[in-house]
């Protein structure tokens, strides 16, 4: 028995073709940079006073008491505190505090106004601290911590909200 050798008359080239591929992978780099858009280098961060990684926690939500006082040197006073009432989630009354009084005020712009005046009048870094109902919304929230980073106030924490036992 002979065995026959096959012949390859021609043997088959494979062609990728590179050029597409690349005008193809330089037009989505190009696509992709010139879309970009950054966000605004504050939106990411907010400092704010939480408490220590230390600090127990809670079993269970029963457990948890909103009025008790913290051991910690974490609580510091600020020098100026801002009420706001709501009764349906959005933003129905706003009230500054500082050790002079307190004030009402009208919307965002107002509390910017006065918390700019107060601003001028403490000098250095100061804290405000937010008492806000526990029916206004988060995002209303937000609202109020922005318009105290525009106003200067870097250092911003939370009291109990007014309405809590109510």
């Amino acid at each position: 028995m002979r065995f026959r050798r096959l012949k390859r008359d021609n043997p088959l080239d494979i062609v990728l073709p590179i050029t597409p591929m690349l005008d193809m992978s330089f037009q989505l780099l190009a696509f992709f940079i010139l879309t970009f858009r950054p966000s605004n280098a504050l939106e990411g961060q907010m400092d704010m006073a939480l408490p220590r990684a230390g600090t127990a926690k809670a079993a269970a939500p029963e457990q948890v008491d909103p009025f008790a006082g913290s051991d910690t040197d974490l609580d510091k006073e600020a020098e100026v505190t801002v009420r706001v009432e709501s009764a349906g989630g959005g933003i129905d009354a706003i009230s500054v505090a500082d050790k002079a009084g307190s004030a009402e005020v009208s919307g965002r712009a107002g509390l910017k106004a006065r918390l700019d005046e107060m601003k001028r009048g403490l000098g250095g870094p100061a804290g405000v601290r937010i008492a806000a109902s526990s029916r206004l919304k988060y995002s209303c929230l937000v609202e109020i911590m922005d318009t105290c980073l525009a106003a200067g106030f870097t250092q911003i924490g939370f009291a109990a909200p007014p309405d809590l036992g109510k």
